[in-house]
């Protein structure tokens, strides 16, 4: 076709421009990502247990990016203080 050599380098231009605005917004998602977490973890003003806040905060915060619904990290916050306070008791009651 004729118009290949003037259509072709114009279309990877477009898709070359569109990879990078992507790869702003993925960026700019795992800054946010991050920092929600970060946030998540500091609030609960616990030393102890920054890091595995964080990590649960990473994984609620990507379980609502995937499902698009707030009930399923509702329900995975939930289930995991369940566990741990469960744990919490029966701890206890070996220490006593």
């Amino acid at each position: 076709d004729v118009a290949d050599p003037v259509v072709g380098p114009m279309q990877v231009r477009d898709l070359s421009k569109q990879h990078a605005q992507l790869e702003r917004l993925t960026s700019a998602r795992k800054r946010t990502l991050t920092r929600t977490s970060l946030f998540f973890a500091v609030t609960h003003a616990n030393v102890m247990t920054l890091v595995p806040l964080f990590g649960l905060a990473l994984v609620l915060t990507w379980l609502y990016e995937a499902t698009d619904n707030l009930l399923a990290p509702i329900l995975a916050h939930g289930l995991f203080n369940t566990v741990n306070f469960i744990f919490l008791l029966s701890t206890q009651r070996l220490l006593d």
